[in-house]
């Protein structure tokens, strides 16, 4: 699938195989730098996740039924991951501006519905806005040595998080209906096996 990762940690958990967290894990990995790539590659992404879904969705709910206690949350936790939270963002944003249009347009009671509606989108945005805000921040500030970029970018960068990740509002909604073609991303960095190791010493 397209994002093999998290089949084999689907299937991993299926199988009653136990995943574990390592605090000491470093992953070295080049990030794309323009908008064009980072779209291809969340796109990608995003049709995987609704991939591995549809095919491990309904094993993991049996799962989380029959397993010991801590591998039904192992299950539920799985689920969750690639449950399609955006979409159904998206769905109870779109709900909520058909009630707001129908009972503008008078074919609804107006004012409680109204009224409703836009309090309802309007806090399920700024919701959105402040937790993605708030997890860029600790992100950054965990991660500020690990993050190569000036400090002017880096605290630039945490309060436009939320605006990028609002991109994965049309990229959900694109991935449901087209199907995905490998798209070669760039890379830039170039580091040799010396240049790793001299960073690797400085680090311990």
């Amino acid at each position: 699938m397209l994002t093999e990762d998290i089949e084999f940690s689907a299937q991993s958990i299926i199988e009653e195989v136990r995943i574990s967290y390592t605090p000491t894990a470093i992953l070295y990995d080049e990030q794309p730098v323009t908008f064009r790539d980072s779209w291809n590659q969340r796109f990608r992404w995003a049709k995987g996740f609704y991939q591995v879904l549809f095919h491990y969705g309904k094993k993991l709910v049996a799962h989380a039924f029959k397993n010991p206690r801590g591998k039904k949350f192992a299950c539920y936790d799985m689920l969750m991951t690639i449950a399609p939270g955006m979409l159904l963002t998206v769905i109870a944003l779109t709900f909520n501006g058909i009630i707001l249009a129908l009972a503008l347009a008078g074919f609804m009671p107006p004012d409680l519905l109204v009224v409703s509606s836009i309090v309802s989108m309007s806090v399920c945005f700024l919701n959105y806005l402040i937790f993605m805000f708030v997890f860029g921040t600790i992100t950054t500030i965990s991660e500020w040595k690990n993050i190569r970029a000036a400090t002017g970018k880096k605290i630039r960068y945490t309060f436009t998080f939320p605006l990028f990740m609002l991109t994965y509002v049309p990229i959900a909604l694109v991935a449901l209906v087209k199907k995905a073609e490998w798209k070669q991303i760039s890379h830039t960095m170039s580091v040799n096996v010396e240049d790793f190791l001299e960073n690797h010493e400085q680090k311990h």
